[in-house]
C-alpha cells in the first residue's frame, strides 16, 4: 500500500499539480476514517475499568519508561525505528524532493519521479521482510542477526543512490534501501511482540514510535539545512551511507555481548 499510494500520488501531482493531490489525499482521509470507524473492539475489563486522567495516563507511560530501563535488551530492539529514520529514511525523504526538482524532472515539478522513488521504497519495504523471513522464520537469534544485515543492505542502497547516475541506478539504490529498512522495521517489530509481555506492550510500543517521531525530525531537519550548504546532494547521500553503519555496528556489538554472557 505504501508503494501504491506514493506511487498514485505521484501521478496526480505529477500530471495535474499539487492542490488536486492535496484534495484527494483529503478525502483518502475521510474515507479512511470510515472504515476504522467500523471496527469492534472489545477492550479488556482492566483497561475499561482503569483511570482515564491524565495523571493515569502519566503514570502508565512512566511504567513503559521503567521497563525499558530495566530491559535495555528491550530498549535497544525499541530504539532501531528511531535509527533507520535518522540515518536512512527522514533525511533521504527531503533529498529525494530536491533530486526530483532538480536532476531527474519527470511531470510537474518532478512530481512523477518522486512518486516514483517512494513508490520503489514502498516495494523495497515489502519485499525485503518476506525474502529475509524465509531464512530466519520466528527464531530470535536469526532475527537478531538479520538486523545487522539490513542496516548494510540500506547502507549500500544509500550509496548506490549517491552515484545519481541516471534514474534506473537511482531506483535501485532507493529499493535496496527500503528493503534494508523494511525488514529492520518488521523484525524490530517482531521481536517486541515475542518478547513484551502483553499487559505492558502498548505502552512499549507507544515509547518507541515517540522516539522514533522525534528521530524523524531531527533527520529531516538536518537534511533541510545541509542541503542549504555547500555540500552537494550526492555527498550528503554518501554521507548518510556511512552513518549508517553505527547502528549496524553498535547492534552487532550487542549482540556479542550478549552471546558471552550466555
Amino acid at each position: 500500500m505504501l508503494a501504491l499510494g506514493a506511487a498514485i500520488g505521484g501521478l496526480v501531482s505529477g500530471f495535474w499539480g499539487i492542490y488536486p493531490a492535496f484534495v484527494i489525499d483529503g478525502l483518502t482521509f475521510l474515507l479512511s476514517a470510515l472504515l476504522i470507524a467500523q471496527i469492534k473492539l472489545e477492550v479488556r475489563p482492566s483497561l475499561a475499568a482503569s483511570a482515564k486522567t491524565m495523571a493515569a495516563s502519566l503514570q502508565q507511560y512512566m511504567d513503559g519508561l521503567r521497563y525499558l530501563a530495566k530491559y535495555p535488551d528491550i530498549l535497544f530492539i525499541a530504539l532501531h525505528k528511531a535509527a533507520v529514520s535518522l540515518f536512512m529514511f527522514s533525511g533521504f525523504q527531503v533529498i529525494q524532493v530536491a533530486i526530483s526538482e532538480k536532476i531527474f524532472v519527470i511531470g510537474v515539478g518532478g512530481g512523477i519521479s518522486l512518486g516514483l522513488m517512494f513508490g520503489v521504497n514502498g516495494v523495497g519495504t515489502g519485499i525485503g521482510p518476506i525474502l529475509a523471513r524465509h531464512f530466519t522464520g520466528d527464531r530470535d537469534h536469526s532475527l537478531r542477526r538479520a538486523i545487522v544485515l539490513a542496516y548494510l543492505v540500506g547502507a549500500l542502497g544509500l550509496a548506490i543512490s549517491g552515484t545519481l547516475l541516471d534514474f534506473g541506478t537511482l531506483l535501485f539504490g532507493i529499493l535496496l534501501r527500503g528493503a534494508g529498512g523494511g525488514l529492520i522495521w518488521v523484525f524490530s517489530t517482531q521481536l517486541l511482540l515475542q518478547l513484551v509481555p502483553h499487559h505492558i506492550r502498548g505502552r512499549i510500543f507507544a515509547t518507541e514510535f515517540a522516539i522514533f517521531t522525534l528521530s524523524s525530525a531531527v533527520g529531516a531537519s538536518l537534511a533541510g539545512s545541509l542541503l542549504d550548504s555547500s555540500i552537494s546532494i550526492s555527498g550528503l547521500v554518501w554521507g548518510m551511507a556511512g552513518l549508517g553503519l553505527i547502528p549496524a555496528a553498535l547492534w552487532l556489538l550487542w549482540l556479542g555481548r550478549q552471546k558471552a554472557s550466555e
